[in-house]
């Protein structure tokens, strides 16, 4: 398995490459997978990244979480699924790992998971991002979104108000 994820990864991230790991790097043997894959490699620690400050200088960076603006598209990266993160409404993307694919995305259109096993166990590009970014924004309109929000807000308000009546 280790040899065919080398593979899928170095046939498709050049050396120049910027890539970024949205954590869970490797189980063990770090250095040796640092320098066998290709690309600038930044690190978003994930739970199971537990190596010294020595093995983290071969990576260019490394985070625990880290909004980034790509192509002019906002992006806040972080190991684990959030339901909020900062700028979902400004249309801020979250990309997170973590799950491996256990999880269902949630209803906020701007998060996905791009950990490697549901991806095909290969890098994803920010063109495949964007496609699938794209591909979920067009199943609601923003009028439709700002609904959907204001309803939710107004179900939970009242969903509160009954439970603090009980405690006054």
């Amino acid at each position: 398995m280790n040899e065919v994820l080398v593979e899928n990864w170095n046939s498709r991230v050049s050396k120049k490459d910027n890539i970024v790991i949205i954590g869970d790097f490797a189980f063990k043997r770090h250095a040796r997978w640092i320098n066998i894959l290709n690309g600038n490699k930044i690190l978003i620690r994930g739970n199971h990244d537990k190596m010294s400050a020595d093995i983290e200088k071969n990576f260019s960076s490394v985070h625990d979480i880290l909004l980034r603006k790509i192509n002019g598209q906002f992006i806040c990266f972080l190991h684990y699924a959030m339901r909020t993160w900062p700028g979902p409404f400004m249309k801020t993307w979250h990309l997170y790992g973590h799950t491996h694919g256990r999880m269902p995305e949630p209803d906020c259109f701007r998060s996905c998971d791009v950990g490697t096993d549901v991806w095909g166990y290969a890098p994803v590009s920010f063109k495949m991002i964007s496609e699938k970014m794209k591909m979920l924004e067009s199943s609601e309109s923003e009028s439709e979104e700002k609904e959907h929000y204001e309803k939710r807000v107004i179900q939970l308000r009242e969903q509160n108000t009954q439970i603090r009546t009980k405690f006054e």
